[in-house]
């Protein structure tokens, strides 16, 4: 019955009268279909999987390399300030 609760209120709702009418056949067709539906779903989900680790990690790769860009710029400019330092201490 998880299939039924997931419906909306009138899908529900018509679901149960046709059980209180014995048709049987057409709510187990019905709960067929869903759990065919969710299981393709699923499927779907389980495929792309490699699909989005792959992006996640190239994600990671840029975001570290612009880390990394990030951090020679800022030693650049350290070095840079170093050197005005001691060439201003030396003349």
């Amino acid at each position: 019955m998880g299939v039924l609760r997931r419906q909306s209120p009138k899908v529900t709702e018509d679901l149960r009268g046709k059980l209180e009418e014995g048709e049987l056949e057409e709510v187990e067709a019905f709960i067929k279909s869903r759990e065919e539906a969710s299981n393709l779903e699923a499927r779907a989900m389980a495929l792309r999987l490699p699909e989005v680790v792959a992006n996640f990690l190239s994600m990671l790769d840029t975001a570290a390399e612009q880390e990394k860009e990030l951090l020679m710029n800022h030693a650049k400019i350290a070095v840079t300030d170093l050197r005005r330092a001691i060439n201003r201490h030396s003349a």
